[in-house]
């Protein structure tokens, strides 16, 4: 183990990626006893799943990631790691509201609930502008 100042060189593995599965798989690798470094690019960890301002707006990235859902694998890995006590599963209704332009120009919103539904729904929605004359 290294000491106050010293840099710990000495790892059973490295993680890379520092993602929510990256992130996970260092946890739970940790929580079996594994000596774990977890590294990312960035300077926080999230990946993708993160928020930049620029220019006096906040940006999310990649803002719905469906976690936490009810019955989620995220819950799994909450028990997995004896954090029951420690975490607070927060499920919002709805979990993102889409902004999205019609073809015509429209703009339009739709609230995604939690629901397979409302995503096989934008993603109709989605193909179905992105097929239209004119659109990539």
């Amino acid at each position: 183990m290294a000491t106050r100042g010293e840099a710990e060189t000495d790892y059973d593995l490295i993680v890379v990626r520092a993602g929510p599965g990256g992130s996970a798989l260092a946890a739970l690798l940790a929580k079996a006893g594994l000596r774990t470094l977890l590294v990312d690019r960035n300077r926080a960890a999230g990946g993708r799943m993160m928020t930049v301002h620029r220019d006096g707006f906040s940006f999310e990235l990649f803002p719905i990631n469906c976690v936490p859902a009810t019955g989620s694998l995220f819950e799994k890995l909450i028990q997995d790691l004896g954090l029951e006590d420690q975490v607070q599963v927060i499920y919002p209704e709805p979990v993102g509201r889409f902004y999205f332009e019609l073809a015509g120009g429209e703009i339009r919103t739709m609230d995604m609930t939690a629901n397979e539904q409302s995503l096989v729904h934008v993603s109709r929605l989605f193909l179905a502008y992105h097929q239209s004359p004119g659109r990539g």
